[in-house]
């Protein structure tokens, strides 16, 4: 069986090579530092590249937060081809140049395209973060989903000295201060001690509600779920040891957000010009909530056998927690319990992967670079209704292998040109299930179907100054 869903790109710029897609950069001395792009699978120059990249640096995003601590809302106001953020623990209707996006830690896939669940936009607190990597446009370098493109949250490094912050920030509104309170409270704490550095962070937040324009209440989301009226913890953790041109690296994530339950949405009227709005009032069941944790373990070596290897094993688990309606869902009725059944949803999701990438540079004395490896994943994901403890979406087992090959020619002076290769090969397999009783309770016989795919890429890059660069390029996807 093939993969029928592609995103095929085919792009051509020009664009400013180093400040132009760069937020933050020192313009302190006579020349600007070169920025280096990890989200390529490989370090490479900004400059180099084929394809609209933008890099929020720390300082840029330190700026931005200190309004707002919503990272779909920086991307919102930093990257004109980013929809505008809904503010919301859902991120339905937020795309990258009109398509999903595929956003990740360091590397490792967030999105869960097995069962979309909309909360891709809030997986990690911006405090521990260092800058953010957005690669435009449709590509298979890092695998499924990144039909839009790649946003690369990159975390933090230890410091070589040690260093210890406490910080405390607070914004409200004037309309309410009390009510509209967002308050968050942040310490980490970093050294290094000889090859070993060490970095822990805990980031505490309380999101009060929202005032728009007219003085009026932001409509409040307590199904899909909300920022406002939200409360947040991020336990953040990374060590690392290095020698002889080696580093081995772990890093966990916990991230935790959870409406407070304190103000339940109250329906406009469009005839008569009335907004939604949210009024004081206690939502029925659990607050919407987002739990995941990311662990991963990795491994660079720069001397492999006259080649750059990394290695990274990770694990992602993630619980999105709807709220429930307050009009009982037609969907969840089931007459072993009783009428008006009022449930909820959960999207689960448990994701093991393994990233293997070398890097072969001016292979046989000859002009020519070598990027090369193999992915491999395991993801299952399943949906289910917490207050009964049925299971609304089976469990979906989707295991995959991927090996790739990107070339890069440089013989030529100011040109780079790329070509690239990735085959997929897939199996998913669901199990018999029964549907719900508002489906008829029908059996569902499970199956193994199994995708293959061969994806390409073509690229060139030519550096008209230290400035300005030109470049086109073609890449595909699949979702």
């Amino acid at each position: 069986m093939t993969i029928r869903n592609h995103s095929v790109v085919i792009s051509a710029a020009l664009t400013a090579a180093v400040a132009g897609s760069t937020f933050a950069a020192d313009t302190s001395g006579d020349q600007l530092e070169e920025v280096m792009v990890t989200a390529t699978r490989v370090e490479r120059p900004l400059s180099t590249i084929p394809n609209t990249v933008t890099v929020i640096g720390a300082v840029e995003l330190e700026r931005q937060l200190a309004i707002h601590n919503d990272i779909s809302t920086v991307l919102g106001n930093l990257i004109p081809s980013f929809s505008p953020s809904r503010q919301k623990m859902t991120n339905a209707g937020e795309s990258l140049r009109g398509r999903k996006p595929l956003y990740m830690i360091d590397g490792v896939p967030q999105s869960s395209p097995l069962r979309e669940g909309g909360r891709d936009g809030h997986i990690i607190d911006p405090a521990v973060l260092g800058r953010v990597e957005v690669l435009h446009g449709a590509n298979a370098i890092h695998g499924l989903g990144a039909s839009g493109g790649i946003i690369n949250l990159i975390t933090r490094k230890p410091t070589e000295t040690f260093e210890q912050t406490f910080r405390a920030d607070g914004v409200f509104q004037t309309e309410d201060a009390q009510e509209s309170g967002d308050y968050g409270l942040v310490y980490s704490l970093s050294n290094s001690f000889g090859d070993l550095d060490v970095l822990g962070s805990l980031a505490l937040r309380d999101s009060g509600i929202a005032y728009d324009a007219n003085g009026d209440v932001i409509g409040a989301d307590n199904t899909q779920g909300d920022t406002m009226d939200s409360r947040s913890l991020n336990a953040f953790f990374k060590t690392g040891y290095d020698w002889s041109d080696q580093r081995v690296e772990l890093t966990f994530n916990r991230y935790d957000i959870e409406g407070n339950t304190d103000w339940i949405s109250a329906p406009g009227n469009v005839a008569a010009g009335i907004p939604t709005s949210a009024v004081k009032g206690t939502i029925i069941g659990e607050g919407a909530r987002n739990k995941v944790t990311n662990l991963s373990l990795s491994y660079t070596n720069e001397i492999f056998l006259g080649q750059d290897l990394r290695a990274q094993i990770y694990s992602q688990d993630l619980e999105s927690t709807y709220g429930a309606e307050a009009t009982p869902i037609a969907t969840f009725q089931d007459p072993v319990y009783g009428p008006n059944l009022i449930d909820q949803s959960q999207n689960n999701s448990e994701k093991l992967g393994l990233k293997l990438t070398l890097n072969k540079e001016q292979t046989a004395g000859l002009p020519f670079n070598f990027v090369y490896g193999l992915d491999m994943l395991v993801d299952e994901t399943w949906q289910s209704l917490i207050r009964t403890g049925r299971t609304w979406a089976p469990k979906s087992c989707y295991e995959n292998y991927a090996p790739f090959l990107q070339t890069e020619f440089t013989g030529v002076d100011r040109l780079l040109v790329t070509a690239g290769v990735r085959h997929e090969e897939a199996r998913l397999e669901v199990g018999d299930f029964t549907t719900l009783a508002s489906a008829g309770r029908r059996f569902v016989k499970g199956g193994e179907p199994k995708f293959s795919e061969t994806l390409y890429n073509l690229g060139a890059a030519y550096r008209l100054t230290d400035g300005w660069r030109a470049f086109a390029n073609y890449a595909e996807a699949f979702s």
